[in-house]
């Protein structure tokens, strides 16, 4: 059976994807991967695309599409509205999306919390 959507999830995911598209022009979507400390492999991985895709997505070179683009428009919506939440400077902050595991020292002097749960948290 074919899975009919409603026109208010079309409108949904249609306001999703241009955010996304706009944030892949201004370079936020990077910035917004960087400040919650995802590698491209975690995204990439929890959209179901190769850390290149990823790469290339956030270069310019290529463009997201399909279900990918739709699941990378819904990540990124999830860390902007986490982003909008969080007090203080970026640099200053620890990723929620990993709240819950201990912090261990980066050569930096900060720290940097690691799970077993990382992106795929905020996709869902």
């Amino acid at each position: 059976m074919a899975c009919v959507r409603t026109v208010p999830d079309m409108q949904t995911h249609l306001a999703a994807l241009i955010r996304m598209r706009q944030r892949l022009t201004d370079g936020t979507a990077k910035q917004l991967r960087i400040e919650h400390g995802l590698a491209r492999t975690e995204v990439a991985a929890t959209i179901g695309v190769t850390y290149q895709a990823l790469q290339k997505w956030e270069l310019g070179t290529r463009r997201p599409r399909g279900e990918h683009a739709v699941a990378y428009a819904r990540l990124l919506d999830k860390l902007a509205a986490i982003e909008r939440q969080l007090p203080g400077p970026p640099a200053e902050r620890v990723s929620p999306l990993e709240h819950d595991a201990p912090a261990l020292p980066r050569p930096d002097g900060r720290h940097r919390r690691t799970s077993d749960s990382s992106a795929s948290e905020a996709v869902r």
